[in-house]
């Protein structure tokens, strides 16, 4: 049977303006195009996972304004299925504000992140997802979150079925203590190595039960850890790019695919790297999500 990937974090709508370069202080600088999508790094994971085959399930809160019906409509008609999300017309969807420079394909982000947090996940409907082969999660509302994970492993575990649990770590985040221990893969971003420690990051994360600590570095590629083995090492894939906004979002997607295709460090190293490549040479998180043939030609 096919494994299902799980999804759990924040979701908000991205309001995107595509300007020659970014601007200065004080400045006032024409934009070339803008468009709106859906952002946060889970929903982007698992779009990315839904057009490489793998089924997806997205837990999370939003309202129901216009914000809210964009974000609906979009991951409904991507295939994600919304079920174990909550829509509630008394929260304000989060929105935020994305410049992307065509010159250097660098982007700035403000945003304001929705209200909602996450609703108590019942035990039957956790039960009913018995394909859950992998469960991503990004941090938002992290001590919930951690109560969440800790309970869809207990029922996992009853049933004999196995689980591994995979964090974005884009940042640090509140409540990151609680969660962490309980986490199989992590993806840390350099911003997120800096404020762990630096130089001893990878080692805190092993220290508390982390088994696979993945370091992205953008132009400088990613290593994989695993206590005890030899690091393993992907070069960043040689492009033009275009926009980096989601990169690291796609990054976690088709690396979620190919854990759960069962591919070993090395080859699912290159198959997350060649997705994040394929999505940096097009603008936004959509139209340029790499394809299963796409990711073969480049990997």
């Amino acid at each position: 049977m096919p494994k299902r990937l799980l999804g759990i974090g924040s979701v908000m709508l991205d309001q995107v303006m595509l300007l020659p370069g970014l601007s200065a202080p004080d400045c006032k600088c024409a934009a070339d195009e803008t468009w709106s999508q859906v952002g946060g790094p889970v929903p982007t994971a698992l779009v990315t996972a839904q057009r490489l085959g793998v089924v997806t399930s997205f837990m999370s809160a939003w309202g129901t304004d216009t914000a809210g019906e964009f974000i609906a409509e979009d991951l409904a008609g991507e295939g994600v299925d919304l079920s174990l999300s909550v829509r509630d017309p008394e929260l304000k969807t989060g929105v935020a504000q994305v410049w992307v420079s065509r010159a250097t394909a660098e982007r700035s982000i403000a945003y304001m992140r929705g209200k909602g947090t996450i609703s108590e996940l019942r035990e039957a409907e956790v039960a009913e997802l018995d394909d859950v082969g992998l469960l991503h999660v990004d941090g938002w509302c992290g001590e919930a979150a951690a109560g969440l994970v800790k309970r869809v492993k207990r029922l996992k575990q009853s049933k004999m079925q196995e689980l591994s649990v995979l964090l974005d770590a884009g940042s640090i985040k509140p409540g990151f203590e609680a969660l962490i221990p309980h986490v199989d893969v992590v993806v840390a971003s350099e911003g997120f190595i800096a404020g762990f420690g630096a130089d001893r990051a990878v080692e805190r994360l092993w220290d508390l039960g982390v088994s696979h600590v993945i370091r992205t570095q953008g132009a400088a590629g990613a290593s994989w850890f695993r206590k005890g083995e030899k690091r393993i090492q992907q070069d960043a894939f040689s492009i033009q790019a275009v926009d980096t906004t989601g990169a690291g979002d796609v990054f976690c997607g088709a690396l979620a695919v190919a854990i759960l295709d069962g591919l070993p460090p090395r080859e699912s190293l290159a198959f997350a790297s060649a997705g994040a490549a394929i999505k940096c040479q097009g603008k936004g998180n959509r139209d340029p999500l790499p394809t299963r043939e796409g990711i073969a030609r480049l990997a």
